[in-house]
């Protein structure tokens, strides 16, 4: 039987790979979903779920003037599994845009702003952009469809 922690790391796994290449498929998982689900893995393994941080915050990402909902799991604690939700490829952080859930393996994350756009800029792993032996900044705009790459500012 698979360990707690694979478990986590096929859930992750399997939600980053499926939503960020097909992210309208995952428009109905939302952020109680991701709750429930960060909430039973850690209940499987006899702890007890708290969020040690803001749950998810509200942001502007599309240029629509609407908010988007952004969850870091990176917040997410399991009281006897304290790596459960952060590994040495960083967490899983969730956006919620036009009615479509992505997901990315972040080790941090911010949003600036490039001639008026929002641009979400990911730091990584270097194993998420082949780069495994160095980590990787990835900026995304949005398309009006999904969040795409875009060179930032100043990079060539």
């Amino acid at each position: 039987m698979a360990g707690n922690l694979e478990v986590l790391e096929m859930r992750s796994a399997l939600i980053a790979a499926s939503l960020t290449v097909f992210p309208s498929i995952a428009s109905a998982f939302d952020l109680e979903d991701l709750l429930a689900e960060a909430n039973q893995a850690c209940e499987v393994g006899g702890g007890n779920f708290s969020v040690e941080g803001p749950r998810a915050e509200d942001l502007e990402l599309t240029g629509d003037e609407t908010l988007e909902v952004v969850a870091d799991e990176a917040m997410f604690y399991c009281s006897n599994s304290p790596n459960l939700y952060v590994g040495s490829g960083g967490s899983m952080m969730h956006v919620w845009a036009d009615g479509k859930h992505f997901a990315w393996l972040v080790h941090d994350w911010e949003v600036m702003n490039q001639q008026g756009q929002p641009i979400l800029v990911l730091f990584q792993d270097g194993g998420e952009c082949g780069q495994p032996a160095k980590g990787c900044v990835t900026a995304l705009a949005w398309d009006g469809a999904a969040f795409s790459p875009v060179p930032m500012s100043g990079s060539n």
